[in-house]
């Protein structure tokens, strides 16, 4: 029983820094982006339309942390609409992440990211892929809820589409999110 009490006090004791944990935080949230950019079609120059695509997200972070600090994953899913055309939006990216109570900031880059467009006028569906970068401040209502905003983006330039040889596009926008995080020791 005294060895229990002395390694109790000892990890009250500890400083904050040393203690390390598994942050786990899923989210859901809403998303809104607007691109513009060119592109070669069938060896034409065009601009492409700036729109705005809006629509539901989810994902979660993966980080070990030590203390304040934490280093991690972040992979977002959605899909997105911009009134004609559906897109399937999926990024991958690795973060730092800061935090003094109640606030979190975090900085990403997109390993990977992917938007899959869905064109119902030609029947057509194009992967586009690029990388970017992401920041995010939350606020911690409560231990395990989490209020969030991101800023994104993401500049494209490479497409699958056979009549697409040159693809210049950025998207940049805002992810509004609700998240659960907890940590495991």
């Amino acid at each position: 029983m005294l060895l229990f009490k002395l390694f109790l006090i000892a990890i009250l004791t500890l400083p904050k820094t040393l203690l390390a944990g598994l942050l786990i935080e899923p989210y859901v949230g809403i998303g809104s982006f607007s691109y513009k950019g060119s592109v070669k079609y069938d060896g034409n120059d065009s601009t492409l339309s700036s729109s705005t695509l809006r629509g539901p997200m989810y994902g979660g972070r993966l980080a070990w942390g030590m203390g304040d600090y934490g280093l991690g994953v972040d992979y977002t899913q959605g899909k997105l609409n911009d009134g004609g055309e559906n897109s399937d939006l999926r990024n991958l990216a690795a973060i730092g992440m800061c935090s003094f109570a109640p606030f979190r900031v975090w900085l990403g880059y997109l390993l990977k990211s992917s938007r899959t467009i869905k064109n119902s006028d030609y029947d057509i569906d194009s992967t586009i892929e690029g990388s970017g970068f992401k920041v995010g401040l939350g606020w911690s209502m409560s231990k395990n809820i989490s209020i969030n905003a991101e800023y994104i983006t993401v500049k494209y330039s490479k497409d699958d589409n056979p009549y697409l040889s040159e693809l210049a596009e950025t998207d940049s926008g805002f992810l509004l999110s609700m998240s659960f995080p907890f940590v495991i020791f």
